[in-house]
């Protein structure tokens, strides 16, 4: 097995996570890291109680006004386990004097499991990696079509073959869009192990130690 076959791209879709690698692609229930040394999660690792993360506004800077909104707020660590958005939203306000999107709440279920994998001492190195930041630096910084679009999807498949073999169906709990971002997510992370990547942030840690950075 060569390096970057211990390579993983992860992205949440509807049966849990799909995971890429230059082996190919999967659907898993659970997180997984076995056999996996450095893994990219389309998923915000390193979270602030307090204001908010540098990454996230230099990301949505780097995508511009037209992909910028696609870089959710990451949510406070504080609502992490809450299964209410009304409770959620009133401990995110008294914590960090800012509500949550509903949008954002959905996504901490997801989030908690990432940080409990991350905070248990894991071997694998875990790094925050957003697709459209991924696919802006394969198109050489040019903006692409929505993913949402026949076009915009041929023009990442497109970008992505020249790296990979891109199945052409989803697997089973997964939808298109899901693949070409994990393998987007796979490309940065085969950068951030080769240290030639970009990355995000102003070097802070959170409360727990973990670095508030996107990679790509």
């Amino acid at each position: 097995m060569g390096d970057e076959d211990r390579v993983a791209g992860v992205d949440g879709c509807r049966g849990g996570w799909i995971i890429a690698t230059t082996s190919g692609v999967r659907v898993s229930a659970r997180l997984e890291v076995d056999g996996v040394t450095h893994m990219g999660v389309d998923m915000p690792v390193g979270l602030s109680d307090s204001k908010p993360r540098v990454c996230d506004i230099e990301a949505r800077k780097f995508l511009g006004r037209g992909g910028g909104s696609s870089v959710f707020p990451a949510p406070p660590r504080a609502i992490l386990g809450r299964v209410d958005y009304r409770t959620a939203l009133d401990i995110a306000r008294s914590t960090t004097g800012r509500g949550i999107s509903k949008q954002t709440f959905n996504i901490t279920a997801k989030v908690a499991e990432l940080d409990c994998l991350i905070r248990s001492g894991t071997d694998c190195e875990i790094v925050e990696v957003h697709p459209e930041c991924s696919f802006r630096m394969l198109n050489s910084g040019e903006p692409l079509p929505s993913k949402k679009t026949a076009a915009g999807q041929e023009v990442r498949r497109h970008l992505l073959g020249a790296h990979f073999d891109v199945p052409s169906s989803a697997p089973r709990g997964a939808a298109s869009d899901d693949v070409l971002d994990a393998f987007a997510v796979l490309w940065s992370t085969i950068r951030f192990r080769s240290g030639v990547h970009r990355e995000f942030g102003d070097g802070q840690l959170d409360d727990c130690g973990i670095p508030m950075r996107i990679v790509c």
